[in-house]
C-alpha cells in the first residue's frame, strides 16, 4: 500500500471511530409530577447523562457537567448541573446573546434529524434565556439563521447557585415544540429518536463543552449530534 493510501486509510479510519463515538440517552418516562424549583431532590429515579468532554476534542474534563431529561404524555423535563467556581452573568433580556458574555448551557433538538430546522435553547445561571428557530443549509455549518421571534411561550426555567456549582431545571411543553416552523415535530411515545446535543460555555476560561463532541469550532453541526431516545 502506498503512502497516499495509507493517509486516506488513516483519515477514514480516523473519521469512522468518531462517529461512532456519538452519545445515546434514554429519556425515561416519568409519573412524577416534577415541581420547577431548580432542586434535584425528585430527580432520583432519572439517570444522568454521561460527563461533558471537551467539544473540539473529545477529551475529559475537569469540571462535572451533566443532565437528566424525562417526558410525560404533556412536557419534557430536564435539569442541568453544572459545577463552576466562578460564575459569570450579565445579560437579563429574553433573546439577548448569553452565549457571547455569560456562563450558559444549550439545549439542540433536531426533531426528525435533518439538520435543516432545529431548535436552540439557550439558559444562563439567573435563568434569563434566548430560544430560537434555526434554518440550516446544511452546506456549511456557518451557514444558518437564528429567528428570535419564535418562542417557547409555555417554557418553564428555575436556576439555582451555590457556592461551587449552579443548577439549571426546565419543563417545555410539547404544543409549543409542535410550533416550530418545518420541524415535522410528532409527539413522543416509546421509541421515538429525536438527534440533539447540550453544550456548556464557559465565558471566563473560554471553554466549550459538550455532551456530544463535534471535534470542531462551531456547535451548529446537526450531523454530529447525539441520540434521544424516548423510552417507557
Amino acid at each position: 500500500m502506498n503512502s497516499i493510501l495509507k493517509l486516506t486509510f488513516l483519515i477514514l479510519l480516523s473519521n469512522t471511530c468518531v462517529f461512532a463515538q456519538k452519545k445515546v440517552y434514554s429519556i425515561k418516562n416519568t409519573t412524577t409530577h416534577f415541581i420547577i424549583d431548580g432542586l434535584i431532590s425528585d430527580w432520583n429515579s432519572i439517570p444522568f447523562s454521561s460527563n461533558f468532554v471537551n467539544h473540539e476534542n473529545g477529551d475529559s474534563i475537569t469540571s462535572e457537567i451533566n443532565f437528566k431529561l424525562s417526558w410525560d404524555s404533556l412536557n419534557l423535563y430536564g435539569i442541568i448541573k453544572v459545577e463552576d467556581t466562578f460564575i459569570d452573568t450579565n445579560q437579563t433580556l429574553h433573546d439577548s446573546y448569553i452565549f457571547k458574555t455569560d456562563d450558559c448551557t444549550e439545549l439542540f433538538i433536531d426533531f426528525d434529524g435533518d439538520g435543516k430546522n432545529y431548535l436552540e435553547l439557550g439558559i444562563n445561571p439567573n435563568g434569563v434565556y434566548y430560544d430560537y428557530h434555526i434554518i440550516s443549509t446544511q452546506k456549511s455549518m456557518h451557514q444558518f439563521q437564528s429567528d428570535s421571534n419564535w418562542d417557547l411561550k409555555g417554557l418553564e426555567i428555575k436556576t439555582n447557585i451555590k457556592k461551587d456549582y449552579y443548577i439549571i431545571e426546565f419543563k417545555i411543553p410539547f404544543e409549543d415544540l409542535a410550533t416550530l416552523p418545518n420541524a415535522n415535530f410528532t409527539q413522543p411515545k416509546n421509541k421515538t429518536i429525536w438527534k440533539g446535543n447540550l453544550f456548556n460555555i464557559n465565558p471566563t476560561n473560554k471553554f466549550y463543552s459538550a455532551w456530544s463532541p463535534c471535534y470542531s469550532y462551531g456547535f451548529h453541526q446537526p450531523i454530529k449530534f447525539g441520540t434521544l431516545q424516548f423510552s417507557k
